[in-house]
């Protein structure tokens, strides 16, 4: 699924430019978190905020903001987010379900050009790998902050913040360990009680003790032990939920990605001397605090799973060196014959590489680059020794990968020629030219020139990605 592809999901127009409320736009989808809130409370809908909001509307570039809500509200709590989501000119780009967990992916630009994301993350209660641990019902009442905004109530809250990222995988994290010792240091007992509902009355206790000692390393080493302990206790205490959850937890996490993934998946094109591997580093600055899976990569022309054909060939021996690389023509292309076959070779490569290597990051929100593509094929072959106008690269274009979006980055011929002179002149015009034509006429391709700076380069991709007006 594309990044402009929402499946039953209501999009804004991306064609009818919208206002920001938020006339400065430095932090339009903060605002829009505040207004979403205030339509909630108005509509008397039960919610309240783990974590995010502190700060409200003054948020960080790509963070997330968690909400707790009843699982009988959510249905309510989409139209809404639809609207006000139209209101500020955003949109959700990129939705995912597991367990009791929903995310929305929110993107807006501004009047400046800046393009905003923010991450909604959706709770009916808290898991670990979908099975619920601390529900609204425990989470809720809540509490009211000098915004009006409603909170979990603090102890509770805290608890909540802590076991998240420590059972999901033994991350103790110091603001919320210091925040949850806090509590127990002056709790009345129901932080307590509830973590001897959770884990037991002995773990809870060694839980405690490790925690108020500051043994953060060794608490991170039972985290493994605390996490089975409480699966455990939950199964026995509420089977059919817990087993949905673990269900569905896996379907939304592990199988469902497979036909409909997450994050991005970006490949460049372009002539050499037209700038994609600048455009993409800058790129991937830029969109780093929103994509902040460890599962991200960038990827040269092939997954890389199986070897080059020449290296196969000659025993695992390398035919070329490091110096070779700055003349990508060096060789003459294969004849026909062989040329076919390269090329259904390096097809096999996108194929197995595809499912062994990106598949499994495309399970989280990463984001996925590929500096040249198999479509490169189709332009410039002759740096993997095949014929222009080999057929089997056209039989086997529709049967790879397909990316969120492919970028075809272009510049005139003069920088082009100032940046690198590894090929003719002749080679890098008719380049140019074969590049921009894909970029102007294949299905989700665009073409971005690299003619001003990197920033504005990046912006465009941005632009072409997204949505271009202030949406």
């Amino acid at each position: 699924m594309g990044p402009t592809e929402l499946a039953s999901w209501p999009m804004a127009d991306l064609d009818t430019p919208r206002p920001l409320k938020d006339a400065s736009g430095k932090h339009v989808l903060g605002s829009l978190v505040l207004d979403l809130a205030k339509n909630l409370g108005r509509l008397g809908i039960a919610y309240a905020f783990l974590r995010g909001h502190e700060n409200l509307p003054k948020i960080r570039r790509g963070s997330d903001v968690d909400i707790l809500l009843p699982a009988s509200e959510r249905s309510l709590f989409e139209e809404l987010l639809t609207e006000t989501c139209e209101d500020f000119g955003a949109r959700v780009w990129q939705k995912a379900e597991a367990g009791f967990f929903t995310q929305y992916q929110l993107h807006a630009r501004s009047a400046d050009g800046t393009h905003h994301f923010l991450s909604v993350d959706l709770h009916s209660s808290e898991a670990v790998f979908g099975v619920p641990f601390l529900d609204s019902k425990l989470l809720m009442p809540t509490t009211a902050d000098s915004r009006e905004l409603c909170i979990v109530q603090p102890g509770p809250g805290a608890l909540a913040n802590f076991m998240g990222p420590f059972l999901s995988g033994g991350v103790v994290r110091q603001d919320y360990a210091e925040s949850l010792k806090e509590h127990l240091a002056h709790d009345s007992g129901e932080v307590r009680s509830l973590l001897g509902t959770l884990l037991g009355a002995g773990a809870a206790a060694r839980f405690c003790a490790q925690l108020a000692a500051g043994e953060y390393e060794a608490l991170s080493g039972e985290a493994r032990g605390l996490r089975f302990k409480l699966i455990g206790r939950r199964f026995l205490r509420s089977p059919l939920r817990s087993t949905w959850g673990l269900l569905s937890f896996a379907y939304g996490a592990r199988i469902r990605p497979l036909w409909r993934p997450r994050g991005l998946f970006l490949a460049f094109l372009g002539t050499d001397g037209a700038g994609k591997t600048t455009v993409m580093e800058a790129l991937e600055r830029e969109l780093a605090p929103a994509f902040r899976s460890a599962e991200s990569g960038t990827w040269h022309l092939r997954p890389m799973v199986i070897p080059q054909l020449d290296t196969l060939l000659h025993l695992g021996r390398s035919t070329y060196s490091l110096a070779d690389m700055d003349r990508p023509h060096r060789a003459k292309p294969s004849g026909a014959f062989l040329s076919n076959v390269r090329v259904a070779y390096y097809w096999l490569d996108y194929i197995v590489g595809f499912a062994l290597k990106i598949t499994p990051r495309r399970r989280r929100p990463s984001l996925i680059l590929f500096d040249r593509y198999f479509y490169d094929y189709k332009v410039d072959p002759l740096r993997c020794r095949v014929r222009r106008g080999t057929q089997m690269v056209h039989w086997l274009s529709p049967w790879v990968p397909k990316p969120d979006k492919v970028v075809v980055i272009s510049a005139q011929l003069e920088r082009v020629r100032a940046r690198k002179q590894e090929l003719s002149v002749e080679e890098s015009a008719f380049q140019i030219a074969a590049y921009e034509t894909l970029g102007l006429t294949e299905p989700g391709f665009v073409l971005v020139h690299n003619n001003g700076t990197v920033e504005e380069a990046v912006n465009d991709v941005l632009d072409a990605v997204f949505g271009g007006e202030e949406q």
